[in-house]
């Protein structure tokens, strides 16, 4: 079986997992599609992404990390597919050459390369045979090509051999994430061609409705075109022309569906989840995204809390004794109730038996 059988299977089987809420079989089959070097090829032809990415705003936390994480690891395979990748590093003859001493006798000391030539000719003198010159041991090992040392002789060929070994050979090679992030997807980075529609403004909102459903997807181009304009199409069918409300419900649209936090929603468009009615006639606060909702719940809340009115300040005294059970624990608040120059009305309130009474 090819990979994109297998990896078209194993999509399938995690949609009917999912359909059926079993996050073990869920775990078990992303854990086999993390085997397989993803390419932005497989990713369309297979539309697995479609699949996994809408597991990433899963309910269940484990699947939602795990939908992530191998989102995340293809993202990086797509990159590393077609990133810059380093060249061989060239090996340097020469300078190989010139690391290595003529003969392994041939070391001679910094003190002798100093000393005069009567020392030399004692040597040879002493060997029976005529002396080697310097230059002749000397000069290979302190080549200026080879060696970075600024130094005119070197006192022993092991000094230079290990940093010419180093300049011989080029910088290491960048790896495949500095290449950046994927390209932005619009109709003109994917080839895609709009059929127009004889007014160039409906065009230019299937473009922008294309742009906004291929943020951070791997979706074929093809559906997502069809998609961007079935949209247009049911939009202005409501519309009746390229009115204000034409304008306003596509820049809606195009503002949610773009949204880089909102990617469940893409998918499930793309995937014929939410089908094209559905998506047209949902209000903004429909189209958010789970975090937005959540936030807007929660604001909602605080503006409620926020909004109730301030009761009246209450004082516990033990000034008053309660008419019923006789107790002398009581709490009272004083209330304008009449015009300004009478007396305030005071109200108690017993806390043992919460007998109630008001005075002026």
């Amino acid at each position: 079986m090819s990979d994109y059988a297998e990896i078209r299977r194993l999509g399938k089987a995690i949609q009917a997992a999912n359909e059926s809420n079993n996050t073990t079989e869920i775990h078990t089959l992303m854990t086999l599609l993390t085997k397989f070097s993803a390419t932005e090829e497989i990713l369309r032809k297979t539309e697995v992404g479609l699949v996994v990415g809408k597991l990433r705003n899963h309910a269940d936390a484990s699947v939602s990390v795990a939908a992530k994480n191998l989102v995340r690891k293809w993202k990086q395979d797509v990159i590393s597919s077609s990133g810059i990748k380093g060249k061989p590093a060239p090996t340097s003859t020469a300078s190989s050459k010139a690391t290595t001493p003529s003969a392994p006798d041939a070391q001679p000391s910094a003190p002798k390369v100093a000393g005069s030539t009567n020392s030399s000719s004692q040597n040879g003198a002493a060997t029976g045979g005529t002396p080697a010159p310097l230059s002749a041991t000397v000069t290979p090992m302190v080549s200026a090509k080879a060696s970075p040392i600024t130094s005119p002789i070197s006192a022993t060929p092991s000094r230079t051999t290990t940093p010419t070994a180093a300049t011989s050979t080029s910088p290491p090679a960048q790896p495949a994430a500095a290449a950046g992030p994927p390209k932005k997807r619009d109709v003109n980075t994917d080839g895609v061609k709009v059929k127009p529609t004889g007014d160039p403004a409906r065009d230019q909102c299937t473009k922008m409705l294309y742009a906004a459903l291929a943020t951070n997807s791997g979706a074929d181009s093809e559906l997502l075109l069809k998609r961007a304009v079935a949209i247009e199409a049911f939009v202005f069918q409501q519309s009746g022309t390229t009115n204000v409300a034409y304008k306003s419900k596509i820049k809606s649209l195009f503002l949610n569906l773009g949204q880089k936090s909102n990617p469940g929603l893409r998918e499930a468009v793309a995937s014929g989840d939410i089908t094209i009615p559905q998506i047209c006639t949902m209000s903004s606060q429909d189209m958010a995204s789970e975090e937005r909702k959540a936030k807007d719940r929660q604001l909602q809340e605080d503006n409620l809390f926020k909004a109730r009115g301030a009761g009246p300040m209450q004082a516990e005294t033990d000034q008053f004794r309660c008419g019923r059970c006789k107790s002398r624990k009581c709490t009272y608040y004083q209330m304008q109730t009449r015009s300004a120059d009478e007396p305030m009305t005071t109200f108690v309130t017993c806390t043992n038996c919460e007998n109630r009474w008001k005075f002026c």
